[in-house]
């Protein structure tokens, strides 16, 4: 519905504009001949400029606009994955299974402790879990998985604060120290030394924010928006996660021996997301890209249909240009100025569309930086340009090479 409704709008929007850029080349004065007379030819009865324009920039704009995001999600999602960055997560370990876990591993890998809890309060304002979900970002609303240690991962610096848990400061009597990553700090407009009230499995804490985290690595690698003191949290009802890097044909080896041993830790291999993810992207550009091809197929043949249509009256101009004195050359020029000028606005306005939807889509529904391909968008108005006047010229052919003697024998004829 929202692709419909989108191209619907797309459609609207390129008529208008088709139709402004058509009234205003229509009252400029152009500096030569050949262009003054292949601008008039744009308004020759019977001419479906308006319509050629409308039907190659939508269906342009939407090859490129699915290009140009297949090219951003592949390269926040797929090129830009670190060599080194985990591929596989172990979720649900239980405290008592920390030792078979690494023992099937077989290696040493970090387990980072969950305890599920929600916030209550910031500075004894109330989260309102409604109003929370009608956020676009993340909410404060929801459950939240808390963790705890005593030092900073190798991707975390302190961008607040003195330290983790600033050992100088003075906390209240029953407050305990937390550090806030800063993603949910924003969200939240939380500060240093902000008071949070936490409900953990239905006892209520109070803490205090005794520093502000950032993150220095991609999201691949795990991060936590709270965390506490290992005395806070270490004694409540508590689950376990890994994340580890192995080469991709280890793998699926690796899940079956977890499974077998621990069939209640659940595994995500997110190598084989990745890929999946991919394929995905290139079946739906394929399958996207097979029927706007068609559109342009339809603008190319109004464009013929519209030289045969308006044959006569080319012939017309033809003899009439070679009876004052202009050749075959001259001839060229204006027909091949005259298609050269509907494929540049056709592919310009489309790559300007496509550029702008691409943007909004990675902006408000994929939420991740777009890259503007420029050289994607010069490349495809050259190859509009190059398609638009060699099926014009090829078609108009017969016109070029009209004899004016013959014309107006049968003229007289008639």
């Amino acid at each position: 519905m929202f692709f419909v409704i989108g191209l619907a709008v797309l459609i609207g929007t390129v008529s208008l504009a088709a139709s402004a850029i058509l009234w205003l080349l229509k009252r400029i004065t152009l500096p030569t001949l050949v262009l003054r007379q292949a601008a008039k030819s744009l308004y020759r009865p019977g001419n479906a400029s308006r319509s050629i324009i409308v039907t190659l920039t939508s269906a342009i704009s939407v090859l490129l606009a699915i290009f140009l995001l297949k090219l951003n999600l592949f390269a926040t999602f797929i090129e830009s994955y670190p060599e080194n960055a985990p591929n596989l997560f172990c979720i649900d370990i239980q405290q008592g299974q920390k030792d078979l876990f690494q023992a099937v591993v077989g290696e040493e890998v970090m387990l980072f402790p969950i305890v599920r809890a929600r916030l209550l309060s910031i500075n004894n304002q109330a989260i309102d879990p409604e109003q929370e979900r009608e956020r676009k970002t993340d909410n404060l609303g929801r459950e939240f998985n808390l963790t705890y240690r005593e030092t900073l991962l190798e991707d975390e610096i302190i961008i607040s604060g003195n330290s983790l848990f600033d050992d100088n400061r003075n906390l209240p009597r029953g407050v305990v120290a937390v550090s806030v990553l800063d993603s949910i700090a924003e969200i939240g407009e939380i500060n240093l030394y902000d008071r949070l009230r936490f409900n953990i499995q239905g006892i209520e804490i109070d803490a205090q924010v005794t520093s502000i985290r950032s993150r220095t690595k991609s999201r691949l690698y795990p991060f936590f928006y709270f965390v506490f003191e290992s005395a806070t949290l270490e004694a409540a009802p508590q689950t376990f996660f890994s994340a580890m890097h192995l080469p991709k044909d280890m793998i699926p080896e690796m899940i079956t021996a977890i499974v077998a041993q621990l069939p209640n830790v659940s595994t995500i291999n997110v190598a084989d997301m990745a890929e999946r993810f991919g394929l995905l992207m290139k079946r739906l550009s394929v399958i996207i890209s097979f029927f706007a091809s068609f559109s342009i197929l339809a603008g190319c043949l109004i464009l013929v249909s519209t030289i045969f249509a308006t044959r006569p009256d080319r012939i017309r101009e033809t003899v009439y240009y070679k009876v004052l004195g202009a050749d075959n050359n001259f001839v060229l020029r204006v027909l091949t100025t005259e298609h050269a000028i509907l494929a540049l606005i056709s592919s310009v306005m489309a790559a300007g569309f496509a550029e702008l939807a691409a943007w909004l889509i990675c902006k408000n529904v994929f939420d991740i930086v777009y890259r503007s391909h420029w050289q994607v968008a010069v490349m495809t108005v050259v190859a509009s340009i190059v398609l638009v006047v060699g099926i014009g010229l090829v078609s108009s052919l017969g016109i070029i090479r009209q004899r004016p003697a013959v014309f107006l024998q049968q003229q007289n004829s008639a």
